[in-house]
């Protein structure tokens, strides 16, 4: 993980929902289970990336409570997913099935309490090196976030366009390598295109990335 950075106004913000940071981050390899207690308070917004070697085409299954963003996919025998929840401040483990399971759990915490989230758009590549999406039209305060992946060892190279607000490295090898999130507040210019490429990598690539409309 590459530090808990804080995602501010620009110019000073006008209120609302106007920060964002990461609070926690867990990963596991051994696991179907990720442990979030005692880090979380009510209004957090809860992102869990998972990853599986059964090769399902619906990727690990959406944990009780959570939201599937939608960019489940597979490459090679590999199948993935994004969800997310708004938090209510109880949760303790977050657990989830299908197949030998790797996730990674990240915990973000604004200025004030989050209240709602939804997919406003997702987009997901399998073996492809570079995956732009574009999000023009979405309502502001926004939240973009996504992951990379490869069957062939660790992945590494990877650059985004715009640049994250904060990146996590799992360490972990044919499964979800990173995962990052980008935030845009009431005061932002929202980008029309997010890029991700991962042409300095090799192996079988995969690529997904979620817009979240986030409410306070």
């Amino acid at each position: 993980m590459s530090g808990h950075h804080q995602r501010r106004a620009a110019g000073g913000g006008g209120g609302g929902l106007t920060t964002l940071s990461t609070q926690y981050e867990t990963t596991t390899v051994t696991s179907e289970q990720l442990s979030v207690s005692g880090q979380v308070a009510s209004g957090d917004l809860i992102l869990v990336y998972m990853s599986n070697s059964e090769g399902d085409a619906g990727g690990p299954s959406t944990p009780t409570g959570f939201t599937s963003v939608g960019n489940e996919g597979v490459v090679d025998e590999w199948g993935f997913r994004t969800s997310f929840k708004v938090s209510d401040g109880t949760e303790g483990n977050i657990a989830y099935q299908n197949g030998t399971a790797q996730g990674t759990a990240v915990v973000l915490r604004g200025d004030v309490p989050i209240t709602g989230c939804s997919t406003y758009a997702e987009t997901s590549a399998i073996s492809s090196s570079q995956q732009d999406a574009t999000i023009t039209g979405a309502t502001l305060p926004t939240l973009i976030t996504g992951w990379t992946s490869n069957s062939g060892g660790n992945a590494s190279g990877e650059t985004f366009s715009p640049t994250e607000d904060d990146i996590y490295d799992t360490g972990a090898t044919r499964h979800v390598h990173h995962a990052w999130y980008k935030f845009y507040n009431e005061d932002d210019t929202l980008d029309t295109t997010v890029s991700t490429d991962r042409s300095n990598s090799s192996g079988s690539e995969a690529i997904a990335s979620a817009v979240l409309n986030l409410t306070y």
